[in-house]
């Protein structure tokens, strides 16, 4: 029933019985369950979602009562925040300066939430953004919230049934998480 898809959180693949599986890193959330239990925030984790009633929820949480108060019911988990309370967060050495396909999940002042892929990977088609440029864009867009989900590869966004972009891999990549909006 869903009219819109982007990637999700970050995953790993694991290996059990013979047989490899993709397992979500960080918090999962479905209809307020943590798939795999609660992980404290490590290595920059900052967990996205939303509210029982479609409002964004986020942060990096250390314990499941603060994520659970936060009133979080669906979400993921990936690095980093980009954008808090109208501020750039600081990104992680690691993670700087290297131009990527992204996937944002945001919000305005107004409440109005959005998904951002952009492209990369493709010297004929798009280079990807750096982290830092990307917080520079959503600042100038007014943005007061923005969260980095995967990217790379993972980076899809399909509307209607249909990819919409040209995800690095050439088609989509099998994913251990989602975000799907219903009408």
């Amino acid at each position: 029933g869903g009219i819109l898809g982007v990637n999700g959180g970050g995953f790993a693949s694991q290996t059990k019985d013979g047989v490899a599986r993709l397992v979500p890193m960080g918090n999962t959330m479905v209809a307020g369950e943590l798939v795999g239990g609660f992980q404290p925030a490590a290595n920059d984790f900052a967990f996205a979602g939303f509210d029982q009633k479609n409002r964004l929820v986020g942060g990096s949480y250390q314990t499941e009562a603060a994520l659970r108060q936060s009133g979080a019911w669906q979400g993921v988990s990936f690095v980093p925040a980009l954008i808090r309370d109208w501020e750039k967060t600081e990104i992680p050495a690691k993670w700087q300066n290297a131009r990527q396909p992204r996937t944002v999940l945001g919000q305005y002042p107004n409440g109005d939430v959005f998904f951002l892929v952009v492209d990369g990977r493709q010297s004929d088609w798009s280079n990807g953004i750096t982290l830092e440029e990307l917080q520079d864009f959503l600042l100038e867009l007014g943005v007061m919230e923005a969260f980095n989900l995967d990217g790379g590869g993972s980076s899809t966004f399909v509307y209607d049934g249909t990819v919409k972009n040209k995800p690095s891999d050439g088609s989509p990549r099998r994913l251990a998480t989602n975000l799907v909006v219903r009408l």
